[in-house]
């Protein structure tokens, strides 16, 4: 049995995920309205704030979520805003939370996805660790090899870091996936 509000909560995903969060937005806010402890309105709340890069209400969204559930994927989510909100904003102490966050994430859980380590790469590249980098990158390409993000985030990690062939070659993957 699936609790009353679910299907309503895959149609906001569906909307986030359709490039319209503005709407989901709405439909969160409303939720939230009639129950406030629907942990996981608040979590799509997060998301849809982030897709909209509004990283501020973002992270104030899913701090009030990990307060309720500090579950691993809402920890996750909270990284990947602090790392969009401090690579946006030149935020120094965003990007080392973050980094901290993906590092803890990568020791306390049992299974990792591509998105950890692809994350924890774009943090390290931002703080200039290209090397460390490269090695998440490399891990991310390991368990999904088709996503053509993180080629060229890897591709950028070895110009860097001075290695222009194998950032030729992750270039031409990049591209082959999406061209």
């Amino acid at each position: 049995l699936t609790e009353p509000g679910d299907l309503q909560l895959k149609e906001i995903n569906q909307l986030i995920e359709s490039d319209q969060a503005d709407a989901a937005v709405l439909q969160l806010k409303r939720l939230l309205e009639r129950n406030p402890e629907r942990i996981e309105a608040s979590q799509l709340l997060a998301w849809a704030y982030y897709k909209m890069h509004r990283y501020d209400e973002a992270l104030a969204e899913i701090n009030r979520t990990i307060r309720r559930d500090d579950r691993a994927e809402y920890r996750s989510i909270r990284a990947c805003i602090l790392a969009e909100k401090g690579i946006r904003d030149s935020d120094r102490p965003s990007v080392l939370e973050a980094r901290r966050v993906f590092e803890g994430l990568l020791t306390s859980q049992p299974v990792h996805t591509f998105h950890i380590f692809y994350n924890l790469g774009n943090v390290l590249s931002e703080l200039g660790d290209y090397e460390a980098a490269i090695k998440r990158y490399q891990t991310a390409t390991e368990l999904d090899e088709r996503q053509p993000m993180v080629w060229k985030n890897l591709a950028s990690a070895y110009h860097h870091a001075g290695n222009h062939d194998e950032e030729m070659k992750c270039f031409d993957r990049a591209l082959e996936l999406d061209p």
